[in-house]
């Protein structure tokens, strides 16, 4: 490897580390100065990261990081603590209900959720979520239990920027009474979410870090048909309890009297998930 190639390894590397470790907008004077290059070189570099998706363009000649690097990540992020200690309370979810166990995990600089594991309901009808996609925080329970968690200036960019609907294309309900269902999505602790026109149903809850923050969301997906009034009754309490056992995990990883430890030692499926 020449000095050059080395020095532009480097140089990918020491941005990387940067954009990684900083704030979820940055302009090019304060990236380049902490990574101590000029700014044409910086500016160089993340134009070429601009056209592979890893860095997008803000408003008032900021960057912020692209879906295409949250994806990456994603994917590395799988082999690691959060999925390993999130997978046995999943299957838990998955052995109850036979439906569709999905966690997600959110991304604060884009303010949306990537989905980074997966159970799909053996059911010939059945909603799955693609390992890796990117969901709105704005629809479905498994958004509204992470947005229901964020600050409300955070929650008002969500509902100023986000789309129409996903599967159904409608607008967003009126912003005073999405607030009112967020409200009660925290004080319930689970998000619900039951579409009949569009035949989904879901129920979420958040997945919490020690102080508060919101990391994700672990959650049961279904058609709407199937959407009982057993499962209306019962759900809730038992993806609730999967989320606070996977929250307690997190803060606790090695400690073997935790509920997610128990979900690990007794987690053999009927069915292979």
């Amino acid at each position: 490897m020449t000095n050059s190639t080395r020095g532009a390894a480097a140089r990918t590397l020491d941005l990387l580390r940067c954009i990684a470790s900083g704030p979820g907008e940055f302009t090019l004077k304060e990236l380049a100065e902490r990574i101590g290059l000029p700014q044409s070189t910086v500016h160089r570099l993340l134009e070429g990261w601009v056209q592979r998706d890893l860095v997008q363009h803000g408003d008032a000649r900021t960057y912020r990081i692209g879906p295409e690097l949250f994806r990456v990540a994603s994917m590395v992020q799988q082999h690691f603590e959060i999925p390993r200690l999130a997978r046995p309370i999943l299957v838990s979810l998955w052995q109850q209900w036979q439906e569709s166990a999905v966690l997600c995990l959110f991304n604060p600089a884009t303010r949306t959720a990537t989905v980074a594991d997966s159970i799909a309901s053996p059911h010939p009808l059945r909603y799955e979520l693609a390992l890796n996609s990117v969901i709105s925080l704005a629809w479905g329970s498994l958004g509204r239990a992470i947005l229901a968690h964020l600050s409300p200036p955070e929650i008002e960019a969500v509902l100023l920027h986000d789309a129409p609907g996903p599967f159904s294309h409608a607008p967003l309900p009126p912003q005073r009474a999405l607030l009112r269902e967020l409200a009660q999505v925290r004080g319930q602790r689970y998000a619900q979410y039951h579409n009949e026109a569009m035949n989904i149903a879901g129920v979420s809850a958040a997945v919490l870090s020690a102080n508060g923050g919101v990391i994700g969301s672990i959650g049961v997906i279904l058609p709407g048909s199937r959407y009982s009034s057993k499962i209306e009754m019962r759900l809730p309490a038992q993806v609730v309890a999967a989320a606070k056992s996977l929250s307690q995990a997190l803060m606790h990883p090695a400690d073997p009297t935790t509920p997610a430890a128990h979900a690990i030692r007794r987690a053999t499926p009927a069915r292979r998930p």
